[in-house]
């Protein structure tokens, strides 16, 4: 299966897994992929949003990735951020949404956000990130 990753568990069976970039993580000798253990589900969006840390100036972003739990943004520039440092992640159409930084790495930030979301609130936010520009209807490919 092109895409696939299959693994052979003693021979009983064969178990397709998203490949991933990252390696594979043995855990009582079964593989397991990253995508497999992650606490939330991860969902693609392409959004514009600003950051506003601990000054309070607005940084532009695009927010790529969303979960309940937090949110990965591409910052242009050499904008950076500090582990740990609060941040509110402003999404036109939207709100606020305040976090801390998780990570950072290669012009994108992870961001933890202090309330995970209800699926409500999700499914809201990803209808807003996914709408086509002035129609509130999502836009083609997301």
């Amino acid at each position: 299966m092109d895409g696939w990753l299959t693994l052979r568990l003693e021979a009983f069976a064969k178990v397709p897994v998203f490949s991933s970039p990252k390696p594979l993580v043995r855990q009582g000798g079964v593989g397991m992929n990253v995508l497999t253990i992650r606490k939330h589900s991860r969902f693609a969006v392409r959004h514009e949003v600003t950051l506003h840390g601990e000054d309070q100036r607005p940084y532009p972003g695009l927010l790529v990735e969303v979960s309940q739990g937090g949110c990965r943004v591409a910052l242009p520039g050499s904008r950076t951020f500090a582990a740990d440092q609060p941040v509110t992640v402003r999404i036109p159409g939207f709100g606020g949404l305040r976090g801390s930084v998780s990570w950072t790495k290669d012009g994108f930030v992870g961001i933890h956000f202090v309330f995970v979301l209800h699926h409500d609130e999700l499914d809201d936010l990803i209808g807003t990130c996914r709408a086509a520009p002035g129609t509130g209807e999502r836009a083609f490919g997301t």
